[in-house]
């Protein structure tokens, strides 16, 4: 028997009174609407949903019909903005909301209740609103890796489980199809305006709002790429980040009137699709902003002024359709005497992904300077294979907190697609259901990582052993044996990155100390420590074991999700891959301490291991995403199996 304690509500409400008593469930259901602003809405969302919970058609009688309702729905306008009264008494359960949102989350959580009980249900009173008015998603799909309406629409459905509002699509590739540029990407498979409209329509039924995103300033490489765009490049020849690393164009030449004709161009074709009031324009990392064809263009102004002049022309735009730009505060928060300039209506996004650091700064001066804002923590999954469990946990965390106590708008958990987006979906679950935990009630801190756990068991994998839950939190902190403090990623993915691949151990080693110097010491601006050895700090054999006990744990599960066998065979690569990683750092590590023989043995095993992977990661890679960009994504794959080739043959020299 259930009763009111054991009940597993989540996000957990703000305030649960236990009742002694229960209440049978109804072998009829009837409901009485009453003061609804909304009737036709509410009635027919009402209807549906109770299909949905109870698994019976109801029949809605007169307000003032004596006849007995089990279901009791009242508009009470004195509620806050999404928030609800719900409870079960002795005459049955009666919900009070404001709005339609509000009200969907009252079922949402009444079809939690009902899932966990038999015939009866404990008495409660349930009072609930968020904390956070936007618990947000966005998600990388301008990296190579653009889902199939199916994973979109099931990713909607699990937001809207979790009571999530704002879903946002990060494009900075050919990902949406711009008929006029269509010719110029051939190979991808964007999705179409038809698609994007049918997403919108989707995520409105379920209180989503799903927002328009294109990058309209940097990140815009696979743009300026092509040789008729290169040309509105800040710098076209590329540019260096820190020693050793150097990227090709990625910035507009907000000087060249052709870039804002492209911005305008892609913002005209995108935006009609969206009924959202807001777009996200990015404006993020304009790493050659200044330096380039803009500082030659325009000698007096500096990037400041060149930053505003550009944004409140794309902002121009967009108001002309109607929208309310959202934008990231990195630039402008190196100078926030910038923020006094910046046009009204506009909301910054300040997003922060290692929990080294905190919101907390960036939080006040925004309030202090009154100017709206929603706090984005990271899901940090990219550029770690299986993510990185403690660092997401913080990151997240400090995200809900500061955004609570400075008057954050929302909570926006990113999940990126840096360099191949490697990291199966699955892996960033975890983050989704985190953050929808506590940008609902940040207050559930003390539980939010056992509830979580506890909510991808039950709801997501739907895992009988409840294995799934735990196994996601540990698989995601094998980052811990590297004793490696890079940011943004691991050790073990840079190691098969193109940053890293088969080379010397010393090669190595300086690899990894310059790429720490240029992103920890000089973009993070953290303190400088000594020189890193990777080489002699990397558990590797602590990391292989651990591995091994994954995959054992792995084989206890037993999802009955719709996708188990999917899921299965995702994290089965994702280990697999990580111990490729493992065999590749022993290989380096070992190579001169062993014999011709033993050293090609070790390639022939990597040529092997690496062929059967990228085999089943293109089989899997089909499963959930369209077929544009993946060559994309396994091109390393396929680099690493030509430096183990090119090894195995010069040992066969020897």
């Amino acid at each position: 028997m259930v009763n009111t304690y054991s009940l597993f509500l989540f996000p957990v409400p703000q305030h649960v009174v236990p009742e002694s008593g229960q209440w049978l469930k109804p072998d009829q259901l009837f409901v009485r609407l009453r003061s609804s602003p909304l009737p036709e809405k509410s009635e027919a969302m009402i209807k549906h949903r109770l299909l949905e919970i109870a698994g019976k058609s109801c029949a809605v009688v007169d307000q003032n019909q004596e006849h007995e309702a089990a279901f009791s729905f009242v508009y009470n306008d004195t509620i806050d903005e999404q928030g609800y009264y719900l409870s079960v008494q002795e005459t049955g359960v009666a919900i009070q909301y404001a709005d339609l949102a509000g009200l969907s989350y009252a079922l949402t959580t009444l079809k939690q209740i009902y899932n966990q009980c038999g015939a009866a249900i404990p008495y409660v009173k349930i009072e609930d609103v968020p904390d956070l008015k936007v618990r947000g998603l966005m998600l990388d799909i301008g990296r190579d890796k653009i889902p199939s309406m199916h994973s979109l629409y099931k990713l909607i459905d699990l937001m809207a489980d979790l009571k999530m509002n704002h879903l946002q699509l990060y494009m900075e590739g050919y990902c949406f199809e711009y008929k006029r540029y269509k010719s110029f990407f051939p190979d991808e498979t964007p999705l179409t305006a038809a698609e994007i409209q049918a997403l919108d329509r989707y995520a409105a039924e379920q209180f989503i709002d799903f927002v328009p995103n294109q990058n309209c300033l940097g990140h815009m490489t696979q743009w300026l790429d092509k040789g008729r765009f290169n040309e509105m490049a800040e710098c076209p020849d590329g540019f260096e980040l820190g020693p050793g690393l150097t990227f090709p164009a990625s910035t507009l030449n907000v000087k060249d009137p052709k870039s804002l004709e492209l911005v305008e161009n892609m913002l005209n074709e995108l935006l009609p699709n969206y009924s959202s009031p807001f777009v996200n324009i990015n404006f993020d990392e304009p790493f050659e902003l200044g330096k380039g064809k803009s500082r030659e263009a325009d000698t007096e102004s500096n990037t400041c002024d060149l930053y505003l002049e550009f944004l409140n022309k794309v902002i121009q735009i967009v108001q002309k359709h109607g929208k309310k730009p959202l934008f990231w505060g990195d630039t402008i928060l190196k100078h926030p005497e910038m923020i006094t300039d910046l046009p009204k209506d506009c909301v910054v996004l300040d997003w922060m992904y290692e929990n080294v650091n905190s919101f907390e700064i960036n939080c006040k001066t925004l309030m202090e300077f009154g100017q709206p804002y929603m706090v984005c923590p990271g899901t940090s999954s990219w550029s770690s294979i299986a993510g990185r469990t403690d660092n997401m946990l913080g990151n997240i965390a400090d995200a809900a907190i500061n955004g609570k106590k400075y008057d954050a708008k929302g909570l926006i958990v990113t999940d990126w697609g840096d360099m191949g987006h490697w990291q199966y979906t699955p892996i960033s679950y975890a983050s989704y259901v985190y953050s929808a935990s506590l940008s609902w009630n940040v207050d559930s801190i003390a539980t939010a990582e056992a509830d979580t756990a506890n909510y991808l068991n039950q709801f997501v994998f739907e895992d009988a052993n409840k294995v799934m839950g735990s196994f996601v939190f540990e698989l995601g902190n094998y980052y811990l044996y590297e004793n490696f403090p890079m940011l943004n990623m691991t050790g073990t993915f840079i190691l098969l990155s193109p940053m890293g691949g088969l080379s010397s151990s010393e090669v190595l080693n300086h690899k990894l100390n310059s790429l720490f110097e240029t992103i920890v010491y000089s973009m993070a601006k953290l303190p400088k420590n000594e020189t890193i050895d990777f080489m002699r700090n990397y558990q590797y054999e602590e990391m292989r074991y651990f591995l091994g006990e994954m995959e054992n744990k792995l084989k206890e599960s037993d999802m009955k999700c719709a996708d188990n066998q999917l899921i299965r065979e995702e994290f089965s690569l994702t280990i697999r891959l990580l111990q490729h990683g493992i065999d590749l750092f022993e290989f380096i590590l070992l190579e001169q301490n062993e014999s011709e023989k033993w050293s090609q043995e070790r390639v022939t095993r990597l040529i092997d291991s690496i062929t059967t992977f990228s085999g089943r990661y293109i089989a899997v890679w089909l499963k959930r995403n369209r077929i544009g960009g993946m060559d994309r994504s396994i091109q390393q794959f396929n680099t690493l199996k030509k430096q183990y080739e090119m090894k195995l043959k010069e040992l066969k020299s020897i």
